[in-house]
């Protein structure tokens, strides 16, 4: 299990070899991290724009990254925290990635703290949004999955909504599957560095 600080339609899209790449910096990069804007909208509200591109998200956070085992036991195949040292943070663990026929069900645990008195927070503060806004990636195949459609092209995610400060929200995030002899893919989250290797179960 994974621990990191950071700071500051099926759809299947083939990565080229140069230029786009795999999201994500390594674990010694540091750059000048953006700073978007918090949202605090009364409670029951729904976030305000669900359809903001994941291209706007802040794409150069600071990171800082280690490995080490889950001080909280909670089984959780990966851990980060978004915003760490910052007013507004996250603590987000990948609980599973797991096969279901031809999908694949990706569970996030997501607890929001602040340090400004607020009491709600937008999860797209955290995740991004958009249908590109978390998607798994093969590296090795250099193939990137995205959210899957219903027939009415809706995606098969949660609704872009709200956070309660320090409590956990979970959401549940479906893909295609990949081919069978895939393990492990990256999971990335709006414009935060990927989760390396999150191996996959069946």
């Amino acid at each position: 299990m994974r621990t990191r600080k950071w700071l500051a339609a099926a759809f299947l899209l083939p990565l080229a070899l140069g230029g786009c790449a795999v999201p994500g910096l390594g674990p010694d990069h540091t750059v000048t991290p953006s700073s978007p804007g918090s949202f605090l909208p009364p409670p029951n509200a729904p976030s305000a724009n669900p359809a903001t591109p994941a291209e706007q998200q802040p794409t150069n956070p600071q990171t800082t990254a280690s490995q080490a085992t889950d001080p909280q036991g909670s089984g959780a195949l990966a851990k980060a925290t978004f915003g760490a040292g910052t007013p507004t943070s996250a603590d987000v663990l990948v609980l599973s990635l797991k096969r279901r026929g031809k999908l694949l069900d990706l569970v996030l645990s997501i607890t929001p703290h602040s340090e400004k008195g607020e009491t709600y927070i937008s999860v797209e503060e955290f995740t991004g949004a958009g249908p590109t806004a978390i998607t798994l990636v093969d590296s090795v195949n250099l193939k990137r999955y995205l959210v899957v459609r219903d027939s009415q092209d809706q995606p098969l995610q949660p609704a872009y909504w709200i956070l309660k400060m320090e409590e956990a929200a979970i959401r549940t995030y479906t893909f295609p599957a990949p081919e069978g002899d895939v393990t492990s893919l990256d999971v990335s989250i709006g414009g935060w560095p990927p989760f390396r290797d999150v191996p996959v179960t069946s």
